[in-house]
């Protein structure tokens, strides 16, 4: 194993810290909520090596019955991005990246919820807009 820098944190690229700070706010919490939440960051924040790499660790450190009971709900699950997140930076960065994951189920609830949201202007607005009138 190689020799780690005492000041591996203060070092550590921003999306390495944001994982950690989420992974202790799901391990305080134990609920869905916590976990789902971490999902979001990791999935925005670490690479996909890096998410495989947490997965495998996790997975080997489990008995092979929990293991592979683990994997079975892994394999059942479209669940799509969940709820989104509060957003910490640009809006509209941060819808892009939630739609880029979320299922056709969450696109169209999340759409219709939020034109009938908007004020008949907006509304109005928008659907000139989709038809290339605005």
């Amino acid at each position: 194993m190689s020799k780690v820098s005492p000041h591996i944190y203060k070092e550590a690229p921003e999306g390495h810290k944001a994982a950690c700070r989420a992974l202790l706010y799901a391990l305080g919490l134990m609920e869905s909520d916590g976990w789902m939440a971490w999902k979001q960051i990791i999935a925005g924040r670490l690479s996909e090596r890096e998410r495989a790499c947490i997965a495998l660790a996790a997975l080997r450190s489990m008995n092979l019955e929990d293991r592979q009971k683990v994997l079975e709900v892994a394999f059942e699950l479209d669940e799509g991005a969940g709820v989104p997140m509060p957003t910490f930076g640009e809006v509209h960065d941060d819808a892009q990246w939630w739609a880029s994951i979320a299922n056709q189920q969450e696109h169209e609830a999340y759409l219709m919820a939020a034109y009938k949201a908007l004020s008949k202007k907006s509304q109005q607005e928008l659907q000139a807009h989709l038809k290339g009138e605005w």
